[in-house]
């Protein structure tokens, strides 16, 4: 069989984004982000469970 006559390998699944470029990981990485960074800068280090 020639090579110019096989036809390229068709998946019969669907394709599977990474996770990382989902939309709702996107937004969850920003709102754990805003948590850290108000967390840092607003409670204490020490003594605040919260931070934990």
């Amino acid at each position: 069989m020639a090579k110019d006559s096989a036809k390229p390998f068709k998946s019969i699944f669907r394709q599977v984004p990474k996770w990382q470029d989902l939309w709702f990981y996107q937004k969850s990485e920003v709102l754990y982000q805003m948590t850290y960074v108000f967390c840092e800068r607003f409670l204490p280090q020490y003594g605040d469970r919260t931070v934990d």
